[in-house]
């Protein structure tokens, strides 16, 4: 994955229910991602793939 970011979110702060999403760094830019910042995710199931932890 040499040219995605990799984000990673949890419920709240010190939560540890997380989601990785693998996302492009144009989408970073067009989202305005930055550390901290709250967002809120919609998951498309036919693009979910999921790894042991």
């Amino acid at each position: 994955h040499a040219h995605t970011v990799r984000v990673r979110l949890t419920t709240t702060p010190t939560g540890p229910d997380t989601l990785l999403a693998d996302i492009t760094p144009a989408a970073v830019a067009d989202l305005h991602l930055t550390p901290g910042q709250s967002l809120h995710a919609t998951l498309k199931a036919t693009e979910i793939h999921s790894y042991p932890s």
